[in-house]
Order: structure tokens, then C-alpha cells, then sequence
């Protein structure tokens, strides 16, 4: 029966309308943005802008106009070249050999070349080093100078998804120069290949860029690109309206309605490869029982989350990842049935229920406070009580990488997150997300999943390149962990963006990024 649930949306958009009138009577309009600049009101702060150790989705949009990769995924999702001009294989599928642009330059004039490519990846892949971008590029056993324009990655064994790999974050490469200039500083003093030079970071303010004048693909046209954190989702459009900010993102579906009748602004609906979920830690009790990790998919709503709280801008996830990812398996729907999830408690020994923490971001990347909201009420409903604890972005990163005895010693119960399909690929994602060898800190297994079956078929399926083999492997692989429930499955969602009409020229990336190199207003 449904009406629990919407009783309780109702009751929580009631309060959403407290909190967005409260946060419009409290801020303060800043000086208008000119028409020399773009102003992005972005929902998270950024926290480090050296690649090798941004894993955020604030340091990731900036460090997208400052840097390039050797390839990217494109707005479709296929993979194009960047710096380098071609790419092989060697007949073990063990060697990748680069070809890269000629005459590309850093910002800071140093020459882009492979000896600049090596210089970047010893740093991520040292261990001393520790980089957070390290686990995406585990498979890489050594970089080589083969020539001037030509760098090699030796592999530890075949790696089919490789070149998706190399769109990942952690590839967007930084100038050998600068890192040795600046040292631990480096952060702060950030150069590229890219179209925008950094100019200042004031943390929790702004970050600003300017156009690199010496741009391979000619210089940016605007003069300053300004990202500003701005969590509040009525604030951001609060910018928007009165032209404060030229691009705003996650803008929330209420408002969303309303934007698209306004003359001065365009809502952009973007396809990303975005899902979000609640990682359950199955090392501690109750979770270590696939019981209780059915009933909770059972005891949530998920239709009403993306229907009515987020008013058809997403979708139920029905697999461990989205459905656009090339090896996609659908499952079964966990339907809501708080019937069913009250007896699979029961059999599990906790038929009076059980007390939770449950970890959230508190903006970010299309986060709703409403949604976690409504499932701790549902939950409520089969007698779990669930205490939300909410972290800036850069502290829920760092409590949700710990390793298994400081995320007890932390009380991580269940964690609501994201999982971006960076690669576009299910093979990479999968294994991330839940292999035992992916266990944080090392990678994105967050919640500490393990099953030896699991860990087989995906172990194989990295190494088949043959894609109907691959997809078989990675189908039987989805089901399984599907069926384990390691989380509460949610949604996917599309990524929604304001834009000022005046403003032409934005990219958008299948990751969720925006390029703003060819930005105009």
C-alpha cells in the first residue's frame, strides 16, 4: 500500500518549501556577472586540483578545463582522442603504445611529450605517493619512452577495458615542471594542456580561470570562467534568475518546472551515466545477512522517490549499473513490498527491527536531502530506524575510503552515494564497485562486498575481448551481485542544468562534466 509513502513526500516538499523560502530571505546578492566572464553556481567546493589525487566531482569540473587526457569519453560515450593522435595494441593485448599530437605545449611552456606522460603516471602509480586516482590505473605495470611522440603502458596481465580506463580522472595529465617547481603545493599552482590557465582558488568562495592564449584549438573567447560553490540548491537558482551566475547546476525538478517557462533561462536535460544507492557495509551485523539487505530494497519505494521527490528526472536502477553502460544486464525490480520485507527481517532474527547510521553527502552531483528523507520514513515504516548524518563533500570522501576496522571504528552502517560510470563500460565499473580486491582504500568497493563467484566472472571478463563473451560474463556477474543486494538499487538520473539564453557554446561530457572551451555569451 502506497499511501504511507506519499503522505510522507508530502510532508517532506512541505519542508523543502520552508528551507528554500528560509534560504532566499538569508542570501545576499553578489555583483552581477558581466559579460566578460561565465559564472558556473556548481553544487560542491572543490578540494584538490593536482589529478592524481582528485576523485571529487567539485576538483574534477575544473580540473576538466585546466587539463586534458590521451583520450576521453565523448557526449555519446565513444571514446575520442585528445593529446594523443592514435593508439594499438600489441598481439598479448599487453603493450599500449600512444601516438601523441606534436607541438602541444603546457601552459607553463614546458613541452608536452611522452617523457611528460611517464613523468605523470610514475607519480600516480607510485605507491610511496598514495595517490587517490592510483586503484583506477592498478593494471598498469610500468610506463615507457618509446620515442619523443610515442609512450608505452606495459600491463600486468590483459586488460580488454583499457582504453576507457584512460579516460578516467586521474589520466588528465599534469606539467612534469610545475609538480617538480611546486612540490606539495602543487595543488595551488596547477598547470595543463587545457584551454583555461588557473588564476586563484579562494576555498569555499571561487576558483577562476583564464584563457590559455596559446590553446591548440584557439583561445576561449570569454575572459574569466568563475566556478562557485553554492550548495544550496535556491540559492544557485536565486544567481541564475538574476543573472548572478550564467550556468547552474543540479537544479532541483521543482524548480525545474518553473525555469523552463522563464524567456531568460534554458533548462538543459543531460544523459549521464549516473546512478545513486545506499552501499550497505556487509562486515557488520545486520547487513552480513542477505536477508536483511533484501528487505531493505523491499521495504523502499523507489518509484515514488524518482516519480513524486524527483518528478520523473530519473529512473529506477534495475542492475548494479546504469542502463546506458555498454554491458548492461536488466534485473528483476525489487517492488516495494513492506509485507515481504517485514517477514525477511523477521527470518533474519530482527523482527523488532534495528537502529542505523546512514552517511550522506550534503550536496553534490544531483543529492536531495528529501530523498534519504523519505527512505529513513520508509524504513521507519518495517521498524528501522536510521539516523541521517550528513558531511561536506570533502569529509564524507574521506570517511568513505577508509579501510573495513577504521570505517567501524567510524560507525559506517549504510552510505548513500553515487556511482558514475566514468569509463562508460560495465567491466571497469563492476570490478570497482565490487570485487574484493576493490575494497577501499584501494578502489570504490566502499562497502566491502565479497564473493568469490563475483570475483571470478569479472576477474575473466576484464581480460575477454571478445564483447559477446564479455557481455555473457558481465550479465551473469550482475545478476549475482543483484541478487546479493550489497545495496539499496535507487535510481539513475539525468544531469539538469540552468543556462542564461545569452550563453552558447557549452560541452557536455557523458561523465557529467561541461567543457566551457568554445563557451560564448
Amino acid at each position: 500500500m502506497r499511501m504511507p509513502t506519499k503522505n510522507i513526500w508530502t510532508i517532506c516538499k512541505a519542508l523543502l518549501v520552508l528551507v528554500a523560502a528560509s534560504a532566499m530571505v538569508a542570501y545576499a546578492p553578489e555583483a552581477s556577472a558581466d559579460s566578460g566572464r561565465i559564472v558556473y553556481a556548481i553544487d560542491v567546493d572543490i578540494s584538490n586540483l593536482d589529478t592524481v589525487n582528485s576523485i571529487d566531482p567539485g576538483s574534477a569540473a575544473v580540473n576538466q578545463q585546466i587539463y586534458e587526457p590521451l583520450v576521453r569519453m565523448s557526449s555519446t560515450g565513444d571514446i575520442e582522442a585528445v593529446l594523443a593522435e592514435s593508439w594499438s595494441v600489441s598481439s598479448d593485448n599487453l603493450t599500449w603504445s600512444f601516438n601523441l599530437k606534436k607541438g602541444v605545449k603546457f601552459q607553463d611552456g614546458t613541452a608536452f611529450d611522452a617523457a611528460a606522460v611517464k613523468a605523470h603516471f610514475d607519480r600516480l602509480l607510485d605507491p610511496k605517493k598514495a595517490a587517490r586516482a592510483r586503484g583506477a590505473f592498478a593494471m598498469v605495470k610500468k610506463v615507457d619512452v618509446a620515442s619523443t611522440y610515442t609512450v608505452k603502458f606495459t600491463l600486468t596481465e590483459p586488460y580488454a577495458p583499457f582504453l576507457a580506463v584512460m579516460t578516467d580522472l586521474g589520466g588528465l595529465i599534469c606539467s612534469p615542471t610545475a609538480v617538480k617547481k611546486w612540490g606539495d603545493d602543487y595543488p595551488f599552482h596547477p598547470v595543463g594542456t587545457g584551454p583555461w590557465m588557473f588564476k586563484e582558488w579562494m576555498a569555499a568562495d571561487h576558483t577562476t580561470l583564464t584563457p590559455n592564449p596559446n590553446y591548440r584549438g584557439g583561445k576561449p573567447k570569454i575572459s574569466e570562467l568563475v566556478f562557485k560553490p553554492v550548495s544550496e540548491p535556491s540559492a544557485r537558482v536565486i544567481m541564475l534568475e538574476t543573472g548572478q551566475a550564467d550556468v547552474a547546476n543540479s537544479i532541483m525538478p521543482d524548480e525545474m518546472k518553473r525555469l523552463e517557462r522563464s524567456k531568460d533561462i534554458t533548462i538543459n536535460k543531460v544523459s549521464v551515466l549516473r546512478g545513486w544507492f545506499i552501499g550497505l557495509n556487509v562486515l557488520e551485523k545486520p547487513f552480513d545477512d542477505v536477508r536483511v539487505r533484501r528487505a531493505l530494497n523491499y521495504a523502499v519505494d523507489v518509484s515514488v522517490i524518482t516519480d513524486e521527490i524527483l518528478r520523473g528526472t530519473a529512473k529506477p536502477l534495475t542492475a548494479p549499473v546504469n542502463s546506458k553502460v555498454w554491458g548492461y544486464a536488466g534485473q528483476p525490480d525489487y517492488e516495494y513490498d513492506p509485507a515481504k520485507a517485514k517477514k525477511l527481517l523477521a527470518e533474519a532474527g530482527y523482527a523488532k527491527g534495528f537502529e542505523a547510521n546512514l552517511w550522506v553527502p550534503a550536496s553534490g552531483a544531483g543529492f536531495m536531502p528529501e530523498v534519504p528523507q523519505a527512505i529513513q520514513a520508509m524504513l521507519a515504516e518495517v521498524g528501522v530506524k536510521v539516523k541521517i548524518i550528513p558531511f561536506e563533500m570533502s569529509a564524507f570522501i574521506d570517511n568513505i575510503i577508509k579501510d573495513p576496522a577504521e570505517s567501524k571504528k567510524s560507525g559506517k552502517h549504510m552510505v548513500m552515494m553515487g556511482i558514475g560510470a566514468r569509463t562508460g563500460e560495465a567491466a571497469t565499473i563492476m570490478d570497482e564497485f565490487f570485487s574484493t580486491g576493490s575494497w577501499a582504500p584501494v578502489k570504490y568497493n566502499r562497502c566491502f562486498y565479497s564473493n568469490k563467484t563475483v570475483d571470478g566472472l569479472l576477474a575473466k571478463a576484464l581480460q575477454t575481448f571478445d564483447q559477446t563473451k564479455q557481455r555473457a560474463l558481465l550479465a551473469e556477474a550482475q545478476e549475482m551481485v543483484w541478487n546479493d543486494a550489497p545495496w539499496i538499487f535507487l535510481y539513475e538520473m539525468m544531469g539538469i542544468y540552468g543556462v542564461r539564453s545569452n550563453v552558447k557554446g557549452l560541452q557536455w561530457l557523458a561523465s557529467n562534466y561541461i567543457l566551457f572551451n568554445t563557451v560564448q555569451k
